[in-house]
């Protein structure tokens, strides 16, 4: 029962790390759009480098895998309001944090399935450099900021 716990528990922040980089992407597109470098443009001061380079084409491919998920990362964003709040009630309730966290969970590994299935499809339009950008931007510099939205749970 623990090892099963530890699993989802990794799976779920494995998942919202993916997650983590739709704002930043999102912000810097913006920030291209508007005539910008992009660099440092995202949420969390990352994820520029990664843009700087990208053609119109390549921007447009980012823009239709975050619209594709969409839907889900809002989802995502719920359930962990909802852990949240779980997590800092008045009263501990054991079964409920674990319930919201369970749910989050399977979200997450929804998103990171349908984030991966997306991308997969506009692949082709980027260099294996560009690929490298975007992975590094997952988990380079975004470790401590974490905290706040994985609910302090660790």
């Amino acid at each position: 029962m623990k090892t099963y716990s530890s699993i989802r528990h990794t799976i779920a922040l494995l998942a919202a790390s993916l997650l983590l980089v739709t704002p930043s992407l999102i912000s810097a597109q913006d920030a291209n759009r508007q005539g910008g470098q992009g660099q440092g443009q995202g949420r969390r001061g990352g994820g520029g480098g990664a843009f700087a380079n990208m053609s119109e084409e390549q921007r447009a491919a980012m823009q239709e895998v975050n619209q594709e998920v969409r839907e889900q990362s809002r989802a995502v964003n719920e359930a962990r309001t909802e852990l949240n709040n779980a997590i800092y009630a008045e009263k501990m309730d054991e079964a409920k944090i674990r319930e919201k966290s369970a749910a989050l969970a399977k979200l997450e590994a929804d998103l990171a399935v349908a984030r991966a299935k997306a991308f997969a499809k506009v692949r082709g339009k980027f260099t294996s450099e560009q690929i490298e950008a975007l992975k590094s931007m997952q988990g380079g510099g975004r470790g401590g900021g974490g905290g706040r939205r994985q609910g302090g749970a660790n």
